[in-house]
């Protein structure tokens, strides 16, 4: 029987990733668990597959969902 979680390779440039880990950091939150929105390009056979059996996205764009809310927070309260 298949596996019902489905597993996502994210390609995401330099930048991109340098962003992300900046807003992390100042909202002093982790990535794993936390929610991200990525808007790509689907690729259902990369050739680099990360994990056997994971669906690929080159990002177009990344949003941090729970760092940017974190952040808006933070700085209302100042």
């Amino acid at each position: 029987m298949p596996s019902q979680t489905v597993k996502w390779t994210v390609l995401v440039n330099h930048k991109q990733w340098e962003q992300m880990a900046k807003e992390y950091q100042e909202a002093r939150i982790k990535l794993k668990g936390s929610r991200v929105v990525v808007q790509g390009e689907l690729l259902l056979e990369p050739h680099f597959m990360v994990e056997k059996g994971s669906i690929g996205v080159v990002a177009y764009k990344i949003e941090c969902v729970d760092a940017k809310k974190a952040i808006e927070e933070k700085s209302r309260t100042l």
